[in-house]
């Protein structure tokens, strides 16, 4: 186990550069709405494919919440592209409200909760329980067409997803669409993995590590390092 620690606080702050691994202080990001619809290039096939799925009739007749999925690794444009169909015109014609939420890595219900009243003009951010707050979440967007992004979603704690879906699909709106923008790094993830021998407390501390990996390169520079060829590490 000591050799799963300092494999972890090693390469926990580095990344890959020209000259080789420098050291960083690790930032989670914060995005807004808001993009330059000028600088990007290269992204009408797929916009145009977001915008048939979330502006089709599909669900409205039984008022079924219909999620669409943005995935790929860190770096390809996933919040880019979330950001130029939310920022359509036909998107702000077809919906009542657009709601625009950055999760980051760990779902934190109320932060979530409280982003999403903050997005529709109610603010709850001295509340801190979870009923009272989907509660104002089913009242205040009763009965509307409503579009949330949930961009950065990394965690797959389905109950969290789960509570937060019941309290959406409570409001009876004809048409909600959820888009939510997601990391795909499973291949690499599961050989680090195998690496990890079966032990469940060495899982622990790199699944720990890779949360704060942004990009394929660093997932990749954990799994190359020669530090998994010792045997032994002296470390107390």
């Amino acid at each position: 186990m000591k050799q799963f620690d300092f494999i972890s606080k090693t390469l926990g702050n580095v990344v890959p550069t020209d000259q080789g691994m420098k050291s960083i202080e690790v930032e989670r990001r914060m995005t807004t709405s808001f993009v330059n619809k000028l600088k990007i290039y290269g992204r009408d096939a797929e916009k145009d494919d977001l915008l048939r799925k979330l502006l089709s009739e599909n669900g409205e007749e039984h008022n079924e919440i219909e999620v669409i999925s943005i995935i790929g690794i860190g770096g390809l444009g996933k919040t880019t592209l979330a950001k130029l169909v939310y920022n359509d015109k036909e998107v702000e014609d077809e919906f009542q409200n657009r709601i625009c939420v950055c999760v980051s890595d760990t779902f934190e219900e109320i932060k979530v909760a409280q982003r999403i009243l903050e997005c529709i003009g109610v603010y709850h951010n001295k509340v801190d329980n979870l009923q009272t707050l989907h509660e104002s979440i089913a009242t205040s967007l009763n009965k509307q067409q409503f579009l949330l992004v949930l961009d950065g979603v990394w965690d797959e704690k389905l109950g969290k997803w789960d509570r937060l879906r019941t309290c959406l699909e409570s409001t009876g709106a004809s048409k909600c669409r959820i888009l939510v923008t997601t990391r795909s790094e499973k291949e690499i993830g599961m050989e680090i993995a195998k690496k990890c021998n079966g032990l469940p407390l060495a899982a622990m501390t790199l699944g720990g590590l890779l949360l704060s990996k942004d990009t394929i390169e660093e997932w990749k520079l954990v799994l190359s390092s020669e530090l998994w060829e010792m045997e032994e590490i002296g470390v107390e």
